[in-house]
């Protein structure tokens, strides 16, 4: 009974980090490989344990779920070595890479719910005993490779990394370092060389290590937002006690009614599907709202705060005005001391150096809009974020160490690249909060956002600029243009009117002579 309360506990915890942690960004891939790790790891913990729900199962159920649970750990320990990869090369690998290793991870992983690897298991009065396969070296060896491969990424990673990461990927390096090498033994090993296994069941016990260590690296230095989980978990369970079960039981009941009739079934079947699907999204942002309410109301959603912030800069016509009350409005909810977007002059095309954000003054943040002339290092433009707390890597040059210099001396813990269409058209310089010095990383991920719509906006209102500058020179040269007609046209019929006379005189003398031409005398014709 200890053994199946355990597998439940692990396996529900296992599956609650698998879901916090895709919660957390989904479109992120570390998140999403790590939380299929998880997801498998719980899977594989619960059908390890699924053969004691019987009291005496059969060879061919032991066999069979063992299989399984060979297969799942291939699995699981594949995805954590895909994430530890990511991890270590800050983001997604290229995709061949993992298209390669996906493949062969599902390969190996396949090779297990065969015969080759594990021939024949039997649980019997609290016994398990089994037979390996010809390839169950090849499983052996494939879970090391997979994770001491991930143990190695880990700890380069480790090495390379300065601040929160440094200190995240340590607690789940001591987790996964004390478990992976200890769970090949008691769980591969060992039940090798015996026939009868009595290792297995601690390699389950021992689970508990990398599960806790992942969980307080992931609490402690917030890549998950516990309280996003609580207000998602609240909100799918009450829709599912409210609406779920309660349309469930009508199906069910009105079906084992007319169960025999095939047409009225089918009908009923149809309507109930449609009045899920028509009310399931009301009911969802029903319990949305009364979860925000009971749980943690202070707590912002970064959807509709990034919404309103974007209508916020669109009522106005300056982008400057719109920007800085936009600021005013993220710099409350989120508590921050200063949030500044600058645009430098040469995005600006020589109108300087544009400020424009919030600042706390007082009892709340106050807007402004700025033009700057000093040449700052934190107003260059840069591609990556740079964050205070990392500050002392390796890997940084001499530009950014005199940026995260400048953020120290103004009190700022963040430059965040402005993203437009276009390219970068500036940084928002983000300041402390009160109370810590660090940022949330969803506080980060919604700044980023925030900044990216920031750019976008700047870059449209600085096209119009230029639109509207070349227009002007197109009207002025349209109206050069005309000028010069004007004079062309004022030339010709100046010079028509004054040609016109002398020569109306000279054709008339010239007609006369020809008429009288024959009439004068040879003298006056001028011959000799």
């Amino acid at each position: 009974m200890v053994e199946i309360v355990f597998a439940v506990l692990a396996s529900t915890f296992s599956l609650f980090l698998s879901l916090t942690v895709y919660r957390a960004r989904p479109d992120a891939f570390l998140n999403r490989t790590l939380a299929t790790a998880f997801l498998f790891f719980g899977a594989w913990i619960a059908c390890s344990f699924s053969h004691l729900l019987l009291v005496d199962p059969s060879p061919y159920f032991v066999t069979r779920m063992y299989r399984i649970c060979y297969f799942l750990v291939v699995l699981a320990t594949g995805f954590l070595f895909l994430f530890a990869l990511g991890f270590l090369r800050d983001g997604r690998p290229e995709k061949r890479t993992i298209r390669i290793m996906a493949a062969a991870i599902l390969s190996l992983a396949l090779l297990n719910l065969t015969g080759l690897t594990l021939r024949r298991a039997t649980y019997h009065a609290g016994v398990y005993t089994q037979k390996n396969g010809p390839l169950y070296a090849v499983f052996v060896f494939t879970e090391a490779v997979l994770g001491g491969g991930a143990l190695l990424c880990l700890e380069m990673k480790r090495r390379r990394s300065r601040g929160t990461d440094r200190a995240r990927v340590t607690y789940i390096l001591a987790g996964f370092g004390v478990y992976i090498p200890l769970a090949i033994l008691l769980a591969l090993v060992l039940p090798g060389l015996m026939e009868r296994d009595v290792t297995t069941i601690y390699a389950y016990y021992l689970s508990v290590l990398p599960l806790g260590c992942t969980a307080y690296a992931l609490l402690k230095h917030r890549l998950l937002d516990v309280r996003l989980a609580v207000r998602y978990s609240f909100t799918y369970l009450v829709a599912i006690l409210i609406f779920g079960l309660p349309l469930l039981s009508l199906y069910l009941a009105f079906s084992s009614l007319w169960r025999y009739d095939s047409r009225v079934y089918a009908a009923l079947s149809a309507s109930i599907l449609a009045l899920a699907v028509t009310l399931t999204p009301a009911v969802l942002r029903w319990s949305g709202r009364l979860a925000s309410r009971l749980f943690f109301a202070g707590l912002y959603d970064e959807v509709e705060l990034l919404h309103r912030s974007s209508e916020t800069i669109m009522q106005q016509e300056d982008v400057r005005r719109g920007v800085a009350e936009a600021a005013v409005l993220v710099c409350r909810r989120l508590g921050l001391r200063e949030l500044t977007a600058v645009v430098p002059d040469t995005v600006t095309e020589g109108r300087g150096t544009w400020l424009m954000g919030a600042r706390w003054e007082g009892d709340g943040p106050k807007g402004f809009v700025e033009v700057a002339r000093d040449n700052s290092p934190l107003y260059g433009l840069r591609e990556e974020t740079i964050l205070f707390e990392d500050r002392g890597s390796a890997t940084e040059d001499s530009r950014e160490r005199a940026a995260r210099a400048e953020l120290a001396s103004t009190g700022m813990v963040a430059a965040i690249p402005l993203w437009g269409p276009g390219g970068v058209q500036g940084t928002l310089l983000v300041g402390e909060k009160p109370n810590r010095l660090a940022l949330d990383p969803l506080d980060l991920k919604f700044l980023e956002d925030f900044a990216r719509r920031i750019g976008l906006f700047v870059e449209h209102y600085l096209l119009s600029f230029r639109l509207i500058s070349k227009v002007e020179e197109l009207t002025r040269a349209r109206d050069l243009l005309e000028e010069s007609d004007r004079f062309k046209t004022d030339i010709i019929n100046l010079t028509s009117h004054e040609f016109r006379t002398p020569l109306t005189v000279l054709q008339g003398f010239a007609g006369f002579l020809a008429e009288r031409f024959d009439d004068l005398k040879d003298e006056d014709k001028g011959f000799p």
